[in-house]
């Protein structure tokens, strides 16, 4: 198995067993990202935030319908001209108080 196989069999079995998880740690703003996630109430109203280091909500929230089994399977889409460096994405489920869940991310913007 290469080092592209080892990794992307990683971030599969890591995308389930996290409560919040971004397809790739780093990519461009503009541009979708998968967010995975699990251990969430079935049906649990998942709010998706993407804050800044200061902890400002940068774009729009999203929001997400765990499945039966507490999965989540959403997309979020850094703003065109987001200013590169480190992010938080940020999950919640405001009708339990669930969380926030979070998971680090870098954005490049051109």
């Amino acid at each position: 198995m290469n080092a592209i196989e080892k990794a992307k069999e990683q971030i599969a079995a890591k995308a389930y067993t996290a409560r919040i998880v971004a397809e790739h740690e780093s990519m461009m703003a503009g541009q979708e990202w998968k967010v995975t996630g699990a251990g969430w109430k079935p049906a649990a109203a998942v709010t998706i935030t993407l804050t800044s280091p200061a902890g400002a909500t940068v774009g729009v929230p999203v929001h997400a319908v765990a499945d039966a089994k507490g999965q989540l399977n959403s997309a979020i889409t850094p703003l065109e001209g987001t200013i590169t460096g480190p992010y938080t994405l940020v999950a919640t489920d405001p009708t339990d108080g669930s969380g926030p869940h979070t998971a680090a991310v870098n954005i490049f913007s051109q």
